[in-house]
C-alpha cells in the first residue's frame, strides 16, 4: 500500500513537472527580449613560472603583463582603474595554511595608512575552499585604495595561489568583487 502511495506521488510530480516545461514555452515568441550573444571567448594565457593557465580571460579583462611576478590584468574599459595580479607562492613544506595567509593580509592592511580592514569570507571553490579578504587604505597620492584578495591553494603543489585585485576605493566593492570572483 505504502509503495502504490509513493509510486502515485512520484507519477503526479513527474507529471506537474512536464506541464510546468510545457507551459514554460508556450509565450509569445514576439514579447520575449530577444536572447544575448554568446561572448566572444577570450585569450588562453599560460604562465611556467606559476605553474598555471586561464583557460579563457573574460572579456571586461586586458592582459597587460605575463612574466615572473605572474598574470596581470586590467579592466578592458579604459575608465575602469584597477589592476588584477595573478600569483603564485613558493612551494611550502609541511602544508599550506590558507587561515594564516588571510590573517597575514589583516595586518599588512592595518599598517597601512589609515589602513582598515573590511573583512573575509571563506568560499568554496573548484579548488576547493579559498579566502576572500579585503581592505582599504590611503594611497601615496592621497586617494583612498581597496583590495580585495582571493587565498586559495594552488592546483599544483604546496604553494597558495594569490588573486590580488587593487583599485580606488568607491561605492562599488561588491561589483569590483563580482569582476574579481
Amino acid at each position: 500500500m505504502l509503495l502504490d502511495v509513493v509510486r502515485h506521488r512520484s507519477v503526479v510530480a513527474l507529471f506537474s513537472v512536464l506541464v510546468v516545461l510545457t507551459l514554460g514555452g508556450c509565450g509569445d515568441a514576439a514579447t520575449e527580449p530577444e536572447a544575448a550573444p554568446e561572448p566572444t571567448p577570450g585569450p588562453r594565457v599560460e604562465n611556467a613560472e606559476i605553474a598555471l593557465a586561464l583557460a579563457e580571460v573574460p572579456g571586461f579583462w586586458t592582459v597587460v603583463d605575463n612574466g615572473a611576478g605572474g598574470i596581470v590584468l586590467r579592466p578592458s574599459d579604459a575608465t575602469v582603474e584597477g589592476e588584477l595580479t595573478i600569483s603564485a607562492d613558493a612551494e611550502e613544506v609541511g602544508g599550506v595554511n590558507l587561515v594564516a595567509a588571510q590573517r597575514a593580509h589583516k595586518e599588512e592592511i592595518n599598517a597601512k595608512p589609515n589602513g582598515e580592514y573590511k573583512g573575509q569570507s571563506e568560499l568554496m571553490t573548484q579548488l576547493g575552499t579559498a579566502f576572500s579578504s579585503r581592505g582599504r587604505w590611503d594611497g601615496a597620492d592621497g586617494r583612498q585604495m581597496e583590495e580585495s584578495l582571493l587565498l586559495a591553494l594552488h592546483p599544483i603543489g604546496n604553494r597558495k595561489l594569490r588573486a590580488s585585485y587593487v583599485y580606488p576605493a568607491g561605492d562599488d566593492s561588491a561589483a569590483r568583487l563580482q569582476d574579481h570572483l
